[in-house]
């Protein structure tokens, strides 16, 4: 029997997945790992740590399976997008990797919005500039730490740096390069009009591959830590989004997919160019040489994982399906607003920040908890609004995420979207298309042949929709009437570090 991995890095956690040659998901490992912020606001990771974990997790996977690594024939790779990772021409690490979370870059941000026409964007980046992307990194680097920028041969995304340590190679593919905010839509190339504009060296970009092209293989160093043969074929890979839906057999015009994991994303494929006037969601290149438009929300679980963490001690995950017991819908008056790293769709504003409203003497821990699930739902609302007015009209949404585990959660999305969600079988979907995509680059397996079974079909009640329909309205008035107040915060937060 042959087998695939597939190798997901994700933002808190690495994971493979082992499948075989139908398809069929076999086992995975996961392993967890911490976000950097050395200043307020700063999201990084360390590279190296992210290699170890690889070889760590790989090693555990095929001890757990009883596989031989001499029986693996392919590796497919899935990544956290829009991060940097600056490379030297001898191959070391100059720095942490800055990630997408960082929210460090807002002069940047500012800058690139002033030194391009509007229209650029609309037309040929398809995007807006956040400090997400990748673009306002390179460019605060640049500034910041011109010494390690003068030694940088190559900027590498995070999961690109994976695959350079296991074969040597420098490259990447279209769907991390579209998320890049360097990168020509309608030319499918890297843009030399922000690079000139930026004065960045194309030179220290990447090749560009398609995602299921085979780009490499294993070195003997990777066969000495993993037992996996040198010479082993190695795919492009691609971003975790677009793994994550092809980890659910998304790939139709008619089909979305809503991610909800320590972001939250809703996935919609189109097969022409669409880009939103007015830039509230992303357009992106799939994995499959279509392109797909994405809302995408900064703090979905996060939101929750920073309340349990941080504020509260009582209440465990596994209480949390039972918090309907202790809140109503509507959490008891209060309504939360997700925007602990800002907010992409709909505002692309990094200086907004997270606001509860609504708060009283009456509440309980049990009503903020319940809050967070309903406010990241009227995010994802939000987006879904505007992505169906672009003209895309999906017959299916299928869930994937954590949110998966939380019944309760999975049906206050539900009802506040109104739309039955479809959840498939399968662990880790991100790195269960990554190993996909090498069985189809590798053995030209058909996508169309693979079969995942439904696990579940969430579908909404109705007798919450009216009052959910009228929180949505207050809900999409909260950015408007904080915002100015949030800006007076962060102004004087800023002068003093």
């Amino acid at each position: 029997m042959k087998y695939y991995l597939g190798i997901d890095l994700g933002t808190t956690n690495l994971k493979i997945v082992i499948i075989d040659e139908t398809g069929c998901y076999i086992d995975s490992v996961v392993l967890g790992y911490q976000i950097l912020s050395p200043h307020p606001g700063w999201a990084e990771q360390n590279p190296i740590l992210w290699w170890e974990k690889t070889v760590e997790a790989i090693n555990k996977l095929l001890k757990k399976t009883h596989i031989s690594g001499k029986d693996i024939k392919g590796i497919g790779f899935s990544g956290q997008m829009h991060g940097m990772v600056p490379i030297a021409k001898d191959g070391k690490v100059l720095r942490n990797a800055i990630i997408w979370a960082d929210q460090r870059t807002f002069k940047e941000v500012d800058y690139i919005k002033s030194a391009l026409p509007l229209s650029v964007f609309k037309e040929k980046l398809g995007n807006f500039p956040n400090s997400g992307f990748t673009a306002p990194k390179i460019l605060w680097y640049k500034k910041n730490e011109p010494h390690l920028y003068e030694r940088t041969y190559k900027f590498l995304f995070p999961k690109d740096f994976l695959r350079y340590k296991i074969t040597g190679g420098m490259n990447t593919e279209y769907s991390d390069a579209s998320a890049s905010l360097l990168f020509d839509l309608t030319k499918k190339d890297w843009s030399h009009e922000m690079l000139n504009i930026l004065d960045i060296d194309i030179e220290k970009l990447p090749s560009i591959s398609n995602s299921f092209e085979v780009i490499g293989e294993t070195s003997k160093e990777f066969e000495h830590l993993s037992g996996i043969p040198k010479k082993t074929p190695v795919i492009a890979g691609g971003g975790d989004q677009p793994c994550t839906a092809i980890g659910n057999l998304i790939t139709k015009k008619d089909q979305a997919l809503i991610t909800v994991g320590t972001g939250g994303q809703l996935f919609f494929p189109t097969e022409s160019l669409k880009i939103d006037p007015q830039l509230r969601v992303h357009t992106l290149l799939h994995v499959i040489d279509i392109y797909y438009v994405l809302g995408a929300i900064q703090s979905a679980g996060a939101s929750l994982k920073w309340w349990m963490d941080n504020i509260t001690s009582e209440v465990s995950y596994k209480d949390i399906d039972n918090t309907e017991d202790f809140s109503k819908p509507g959490a008891n008056g209060i309504l939360f607003a997700p925007y602990l790293f800002g907010e992409r769709t709909p505002y692309m504003d990094d200086k907004i920040r997270g606001t509860f409203i609504g708060i009283s003497y009456v509440n309980k821990r049990e009503d903020f908890i319940r809050s967070i699930m309903e406010g990241v739902s009227f995010a994802i609302r939000h987006a879904k609004e505007i992505i169906l007015k672009l003209g895309i009209t999906p017959k299916k949404y299928y869930l994937a995420g954590g949110i998966t585990k939380n019944k309760l959660w999975t049906q206050i999305l539900s009802d506040i979207l109104n739309e039955e969600l479809y959840i498939l079988e399968g662990e880790e979907k991100a790195a269960y298309g990554a190993a996909l995509l090498a069985l189809f680059g590798i053995e030209g397996k058909d996508l169309d042949n693979v079969k995942l079974k439904m696990k579940s079909i969430v579908k909404p009640s109705q007798k919450n929709r009216i009052l959910y329909d009228e929180l949505f309205l207050v809900y999409k008035d909260i950015y408007k009437s904080q915002k100015e107040l949030n800006y007076r915060l962060f102004s004087i937060l800023n002068k003093i570090g």
